[in-house]
């Protein structure tokens, strides 16, 4: 697993990726899980990379959208993306915005699902391989729609 260069698309925007690279804002997120275990995300941190206060659907797409891009393309693993993508997905379920707002991203549930359904095995034995059976099928076909 490698850090891919970023080169900006839009000067200092944390969110502005090309693709093929990873936005600085999931750089962070992998250093944070590199350094600590895990990436916790946390509100401040989307609030952060929102550029525009109250649009945190835009913000969740984007980041759903960069995550399964990069899962797809393999330039991150299974373990990092479904991490980030849960954290993101209970801070936008939990939030009180939330419960005002009803902001949802489409995307990222579809991206959240795909990775929740390689977390589990279906067979008893677990012979079974979820993330192969379950979550590549669903990232590919969501990339499929992009």
């Amino acid at each position: 697993m490698s850090i891919m260069a970023w080169e900006p698309v839009v000067e200092k925007s944390p969110l502005m990726w090309q693709p093929g690279a990873m936005s600085p804002a999931l750089n962070d997120l992998r250093q944070r899980r590199d350094q600590l275990g895990a990436s916790y995300v946390t509100e401040d941190d989307l609030v952060r990379w929102s550029d525009i206060k109250g649009r945190f659907v835009e913000l969740f797409d984007r980041l759903a959208v960069e995550i399964a891009t990069l899962y797809h393309a393999r330039q991150a693993d299974f373990a990092f993306c479904d991490d980030v993508i849960n954290e993101i997905y209970w801070i936008m379920a939990d939030s009180p915005a939330n419960e005002k707002e009803h902001y949802c991203s489409e995307k990222l549930e579809k991206v959240y699902h795909a990775f929740d359904d390689g977390e589990w095995h279906r067979r008893k034995d677990q012979s079974d391989d979820p993330v192969a059976e379950h979550t590549n099928p669903a990232i590919a076909a969501i990339i499929a729609e992009l």
